[in-house]
């Protein structure tokens, strides 16, 4: 009984509790559910009762409609009620960071293709593709060390030209190339070295398979806080008409089934 309770009561608030996704932003029912405003978040508890369950390794897609409940007025391209095709992965810790490295590259390679093969076809083009990979745990640092109001940053995720760099004068390079990244300050020596690693085994060899895509590295980077814990990316593309550039694809680690499952050893990664 009190594991259908623990459920239930997950169910109704998951994208709150879980990825800190406000609960203003999604649509509560009568019957104490809500209408899906994430997919990825519902896979997170999938993923748990599938390893709960004994298996190793999972991977699961789906293609959901959603609803999200804040005003877009004002933000073109957007509208509240679209589709979302959401992949995600999870297994226990191998060590060596290998399940983020692998499943960045894996599912980073999977939408890239997908890019290039509708380029292929007469009804899409899609130009100027940018992979922008970010960790959270860089954004995080900067904040508390320059003590940055979180929900003053909260409120200018949706402004494309917002820069928090520019308003708190952070003495960093907002964007940077891959041959131009560099250690950080001592606290984030192992987050330098392990985006050295991703960058080495994964960023230069998608390089080489998708030449036409520019990567690059965004320290900058706010709309993941509360949802990715450390490595994430976007990808972004040139839309022929009208003539604009907009996001299509985000992804990256986080900690949702470590505490579906109070195990710190497991691993999550999504994309959508």
């Amino acid at each position: 009984v009190l594991s259908l309770l623990f459920y239930h009561l997950l169910w109704e608030t998951l994208n709150s509790t879980v990825s800190h996704l406000s609960q203003k932003n999604v649509l509560t029912t009568i019957r104490d559910l809500e209408v899906v405003a994430d997919p990825t978040t519902y896979l997170s508890l999938m993923c748990s009762q599938l390893r709960r369950s004994g298996i190793e390794k999972v991977d699961l897609a789906t293609s959901h409609r959603i609803l999200r409940s804040q005003n877009f007025e004002g933000i073109p391209g957007f509208i509240p009620h679209f589709r979302l095709f959401a992949l995600a992965s999870a297994q226990k810790d191998p060590g060596s960071t290998r399940f983020e490295l692998t499943k960045f590259q894996e599912h980073l390679e999977f939408y890239l293709d997908l890019l290039m093969r509708l380029n292929e076809s007469t009804r899409f083009e899609i130009s100027d593709i940018t992979v922008e990979v970010s960790d959270m745990r860089v954004t995080e640092r900067i904040i508390n060390l320059h003590q940055i109001d979180r929900s003053h940053l909260g409120r200018k995720t949706q402004q494309p030209n917002f820069s928090f760099f520019e308003d708190y004068n952070i003495p960093l390079s907002k964007t940077i190339s891959l041959k131009e990244l560099g250690e950080f300050d001592e606290s984030l020596k192992q987050i330098s070295f392990e985006l050295t690693l991703l960058r080495d085994s994964v960023l230069i060899q998608l390089g080489q398979l998708f030449p036409s895509v520019k990567f690059c590295f965004n320290h900058e980077r706010i709309a993941g806080m509360g949802y990715y814990s450390d490595f994430c990316f976007k990808i972004t593309g040139m839309n022929k008409l009208p003539l604009q550039k907009l996001p299509s694809t985000h992804g990256g680690v986080s900690h949702w089934t470590q505490q579906f499952l109070h195990s710190k050893k497991e691993r999550f990664f999504s994309s959508a």
